[in-house]
C-alpha cells in the first residue's frame, strides 16, 4: 500500500504493538483476531511463543519442521533467493508453527458488545499516552474504546464480538451457547457468499476489511453492514438457515460525473479547433 489507511494504522501499529514486554499477548491478539493461523519461524521460538505471546492457554504448536536447500539442478547458490527452497527434515532450524487460537474465516455470535452511552460520555482523554492520543485522533471516542476493549485480556473474542452501533432487531443472549454453524458457498474478491444456520439469533463475523463499498444481503434482502471487531464486517442473522451475500460495488455516481466531464472536455476541444475567426480586412493605406 502506498499509503496505509488510518483505521488499519490504529488497529495493527497502534492498539496491538506492545510498549512493553508484559504486553506481547497483543501479538497473539492481533493474529487471532486476523485469521492468522499459520507462522513461519525458527523452530526454536516455540517455547517463548507459549510462555510470552499465549501464557495461558499455549496455542502455539509446529506442524512441520524444515530446512533450506538449493533447488534441484542449481549446484551453487549465487545470493538470489529464488535458488533456494524447503525441505522437510525432522530436525531442521525453521518450523511451520500453527496457533489454534486463530478465530475462523468467518462465525456466528449470540454474544455482542456495544459502547453504551454512558461509556462514550464518561471518556476522557486526560491520561492518554502519546501513542494512544495519536490512536484517538484516528478513530475517535467509539473507535477508540473498542480497539481498548479488542486489546484487554479481559475481552474473550471466542464469546463475544464488538460492533459499532446496537442491534434494533435483537439484544445479545446472557449465555455463551454455541451460535450454530456457517460455511462458504462460493468466495471471489468481491463477492461473498454464505450459508449459515443459526439456532439462535446471532451476528455474523467476516473476518475481512470493512468498506463502506462492501454491502450485505441476508436472504436476498439487504441488509445492515456493521463495523464488527473495528475493521471487520457483521451483519445481523435472525435464527434459522440463511443465505448471507457479501459484495463490492462501487457507486456510480462519481462514473457518470467523470464521463460527462470528459464529453463536456471533447466537445471544447472541438469549437475550438473548428471554429475559424472571420478574416480581418486589411487596414486601408494612408496617402501622405
Amino acid at each position: 500500500m502506498p499509503r496505509m489507511p488510518a483505521d488499519l494504522e490504529a488497529y495493527q501499529l497502534q492498539a496491538f504493538t506492545p510498549q512493553d514486554p508484559s504486553q506481547a499477548y497483543l501479538y497473539a491478539r492481533l493474529w487471532q483476531l486476523t485469521n492468522t493461523r499459520y507462522l513461519l519461524g525458527s523452530a526454536g521460538f516455540i517455547d517463548p511463543m507459549n510462555s510470552q505471546l499465549d501464557p495461558v492457554q499455549h496455542r502455539f504448536q509446529i506442524l512441520r519442521r524444515f530446512n533450506l536447500s538449493l533447488k534441484p539442478g542449481i549446484d551453487q547458490y549465487d545470493g538470489d533467493s529464488s535458488e533456494i527452497t524447503a525441505v522437510a527434515d525432522d530436525n531442521g532450524p525453521y518450523a511451520l508453527f500453527e496457533f489454534t487460537g486463530a478465530l475462523p474465516r468467518a462465525k456466528l455470535y449470540t454474544s455482542w458488545q456495544t459502547n453504551s452511552p454512558a461509556d462514550l460520555k464518561s471518556f476522557s482523554t486526560n491520561a492518554l499516552s502519546p501513542m494512544d492520543s495519536i490512536m484517538f485522533s484516528e478513530t475517535g471516542t467509539n473507535g477508540f474504546i473498542t480497539l481498548k476493549k479488542l486489546g484487554s485480556p479481559s475481552f474473550d473474542p471466542e464469546q463475544s464480538v464488538l460492533l459499532d452501533a446496537p442491534l434494533p432487531q435483537a439484544v445479545p443472549a446472557a449465555n455463551n451457547n454455541p451460535a450454530g454453524t456457517v460455511q462458504f458457498e462460493s468466495y471471489s474478491p468481491k463477492s461473498v457468499v454464505l450459508d449459515a444456520n443459526a439456532v439462535a439469533p446471532s451476528v455474523l463475523l467476516l473476518n475481512d476489511h470493512y468498506d463502506p463499498n462492501w454491502h450485505v444481503t441476508v436472504d436476498g434482502q439487504p441488509a445492515q453492514l456493521f463495523h464488527a471487531n473495528f475493521i471487520m464486517q457483521g451483519v445481523f442473522v435472525p435464527s434459522g438457515t440463511h443465505t448471507i451475500h457479501f459484495y463490492f460495488n462501487m457507486p456510480t455516481k462519481p462514473l457518470y460525473v467523470t464521463v460527462f466531464a470528459y464529453c463536456i472536455g471533447i466537445i471544447l476541444c472541438g469549437v475550438i479547433v473548428f471554429y475559424k475567426r472571420p478574416a480581418m480586412k486589411p487596414a486601408p493605406a494612408r496617402k501622405f
